[in-house]
């Protein structure tokens, strides 16, 4: 079975370096510019992770969060917010919002796939009984 991520910002360059850096991981990527993008997409597939830039025209992602958690069926679904503001103030809004987790921008690589396999694998395999 795929994997999907929704990948959402307004910014082309950052959605691809986003793409690009999830790559390895194995999974499928939707892009969105805007949050109604993101609701759209979420009407057709259930994804694995939303990524979500806070700061997008129209709906922001904040705004997103918050619809994603009050839907029954995207409810479970996790969300990492990425944000050029990383202040106290931003980080609670992104929590109160439903966020699984945050990152700033920049970010580096290993980060961004570090939180995408911990989100996309929350419950680690068991461990076997050695012999």
């Amino acid at each position: 079975m795929e994997l999907s991520v929704i990948v959402a910002d307004d910014d082309p360059i950052i959605q691809d370096l986003i793409a690009d850096c999830l790559a390895d991981l194995g999974v499928v990527i939707r892009k969105a510019a805007t949050g109604s993008q993101v609701l759209k997409i979420l009407k057709e597939l259930t994804p694995a992770l939303i990524i979500l830039d806070i700061y997008m025209p129209g709906l922001n992602g904040l705004k997103v969060a918050t619809a994603v958690r009050a839907t029954p069926q995207w409810a479970n679904i996790p969300i990492l917010i990425l944000t050029a503001y990383g202040d106290r103030r931003t980080l609670a809004r992104a929590v109160e919002a439903g966020a699984n987790d945050f990152m700033v921008k920049p970010f580096t690589i290993e980060v961004l796939q570090e939180k995408a396999r911990k989100l996309l694998n929350p419950w680690p395999e068991p461990l076997e009984a050695s012999a």
